[in-house]
């Protein structure tokens, strides 16, 4: 599974590189990790803004 975004502090913040300090993303961030125990492979790529 390839994974874009264009906030590199969000793919910092899921690749765990990033502490979670926003309450409000805590709970997204625990999503991120739930599912991907599905997943065999994951890549996060930052892709820059237009």
């Amino acid at each position: 599974l390839a994974v874009f975004g264009d906030s590199l502090l969000i793919i910092k913040q899921v690749t765990d590189e990033y502490q979670v300090k926003d309450e409000k993303l805590i709970p997204y961030k625990r999503m991120v990790d739930s599912l991907r125990s599905y997943f065999r492979l994951i890549s996060f790529d930052q892709t820059p803004r237009i």
